[in-house]
């Protein structure tokens, strides 16, 4: 599907004028089973339609398909310590409640973290100068989609006079 065709379909499902026979057939033409909700579909659907059309055709694969296809595509075998390692390493495991719980909790600290840095290089407490923090979010390469990292702060610091 093209860009622009992407575009439209988007387009269509914002603001409900995709037919359901037009839902159902961009869903079997996408290889995407049904649910039971027109809701949960559109949504499925945006979702399938907003990834670039390189990472479509890998867009539903559980991790042993990605790893199939990674083998047909790079070649090596299945049970390649390194190929299963890469795969395994893209997906992130379900949190518990606990889990959860835990990553609220680190979400709530990262300001008031960065904050007491900035406060105590002030007073010369750590052992470098902190001049400014930059909240960034997800960062990643666009020349390498697979490059992404979580990033709390990047800080413009003074470490041994060198900025």
């Amino acid at each position: 599907m093209a860009a622009d065709a992407a575009g439209e379909l988007s387009r269509q499902i914002a603001s409900g004028a995709l037919s359901d026979s037009d839902l159902k057939a961009y869903l079997e033409k996408g290889g995407m089973k049904p649910f039971a909700t027109r809701q949960a579909n559109l949504s499925l659907l945006k979702k399938w339609a907003d990834e670039s059309p390189q990472r479509r055709p890998y867009f539903l694969l559980s991790k042993a398909q990605l790893i199939a296809a990674c083998v047909a595509k790079f070649g090596g075998s299945q049970s390649s310590s390194l190929l299963k390692k890469i795969v395994e390493a893209s997906f992130m495991p379900r949190l518990t409640t606990k889990g959860k719980e835990f990553c609220k909790s680190g979400h709530q600290l990262e300001r008031p973290f960065g904050e007491k840095l900035l406060k105590h290089s002030k007073e010369g407490i750590t052992k470098f100068k902190v001049e400014e923090l930059f909240r960034v979010g997800l960062v990643g390469r666009a020349d390498a989609m697979y490059t992404k990292a979580s990033t709390d702060f990047i800080g413009l610091a003074i470490i041994d006079g060198v900025q």
